[in-house]
Formats: structure tokens, C-alpha cells, sequence
């Protein structure tokens, strides 16, 4: 049986059932499991380009458009970083960063801009890592496996 076929709709309701298939299907296989990456960006080519990227690079992506279904996406996918436009067209990304700080305080997160200015901003200061948008995303893949080493010896330690 597939595990598309195995999802109840009532279990995937108010959630995109592609994911839930996949989460699923990950928790199925046998091995390692591969920490997960949520891109929040309203640019879809930034939000594709992360996800090609970050997905050959070992790590389970969804990338979403809208602030509105972080928190549902985040309960669901329980991610090890979080990858935050600062330029979000709904709102602000620095509102978003602070909201979500505030209800993942050990989540590390990433803010990512096409400028370095926003570093010297005050509420940008919440963020683990800041990344400039280029097209080289060797700096995006090295802040994201710092920030989920960080993360993994951070739950080891507090297992202890």
C-alpha cells in the first residue's frame, strides 16, 4: 500500500496532504533521519532555488510563500531552522522573526536578505544566522548545517 493511500483526509485536513504523505514516508524508511528546512520567501524562484539546493544537500524542504501557514507548517514538520525572507510582502519579516522566536525560542532561524544592511537593525538581532541572496549558496549551506549541528548538540545536552 502506498501511504498517499494510507493518510486519512481527516488526519491531513487544514494541511497540504503532499506533506503529510511525506513526512510519513520518511518516518517509514529505515536509517538516518534528514533534519528538515523551512523557507519562508515570497519569491518563488528564491523559494526554488533554496529548495534544489538545500534538498541535493541531504535536508528535507518545504518552502512556503505566505506568512499565514508558518505556524501550521512548524507543528507539523517540526523543523531544525527556519530560513526567513526579511522582505516578506504580507509583513514585515523582522514581525515574523519576532513571532516566531517567541513561540520557538530554540528554533535556529536564518534571515535572509539581497542586502547587508538589515544586520545593524535591532530586531534583526533575534535571528541565529543572516545570509545575503546570491546566486552562490555555498554561504547558505554552511549557515544551515551550523545552525542544525547547533541545534542537535543543543537537544542532546538538554537530554542529558
Amino acid at each position: 500500500m502506498r501511504v498517499v493511500e494510507a493518510v486519512p483526509e481527516e488526519l491531513s485536513r487544514g494541511v497540504d496532504r503532499k506533506l503529510v504523505c511525506t513526512i510519513l514516508s520518511r518516518e517509514l524508511e529505515k536509517g538516518e533521519k534528514r533534519p528538515w528546512v523551512l523557507v519562508i520567501d515570497d519569491d518563488e524562484h528564491i523559494r526554488q532555488l533554496f529548495e534544489l539546493e538545500l534538498t541535493e544537500a541531504g535536508y528535507d524542504v518545504v518552502a512556503i510563500a505566505r506568512e499565514d501557514g508558518v505556524f501550521q507548517q512548524m507543528k507539523t514538520i517540526q523543523p531544525n531552522v527556519a530560513i526567513l525572507d526579511l522582505q516578506l510582502a504580507d509583513h514585515g519579516g523582522l514581525d515574523l522573526l519576532r513571532q516566531i522566536r517567541e513561540a520557538y525560542p530554540h528554533m535556529p532561524i536564518i534571515l535572509c536578505s539581497p542586502y547587508d544592511s538589515y544586520k545593524s537593525s535591532p530586531k534583526a538581532a533575534a535571528a541565529d544566522f543572516y545570509v545575503i541572496k546570491s546566486h552562490d549558496l555555498a554561504d547558505l549551506r554552511t549557515k544551515v548545517k551550523r545552525a542544525v549541528t547547533a541545534r542537535s548538540h543543543a537537544q542532546s545536552s538538554s537530554q542529558v
